[in-house]
């Protein structure tokens, strides 16, 4: 058996599956693992950036 990481780390290389996919298994791996700065990172990439200040959001998340 696999371990959650290890499926994580195939999952992330597999281009068929959808990164929501991704972000919910990471999700479950920062929980188990107690990794709060990544979670909160996690919720935002999957419930949204709830702020309207441009320096709160990642340079990623910005469209010119």
């Amino acid at each position: 058996m696999t371990s959650l990481i290890e499926q994580l780390q195939s999952q992330a290389l597999d281009n068929t599956v959808p990164v929501a996919d991704l972000l919910r298994k990471a999700k479950v791996v920062a929980v188990k693992l107690d990794l709060s700065e990544f979670l909160g990172w996690i919720e935002k990439e999957l419930n949204g950036y709830e702020t309207e200040a441009q320096d709160e959001l990642p340079r990623y998340r910005m469209v010119k």
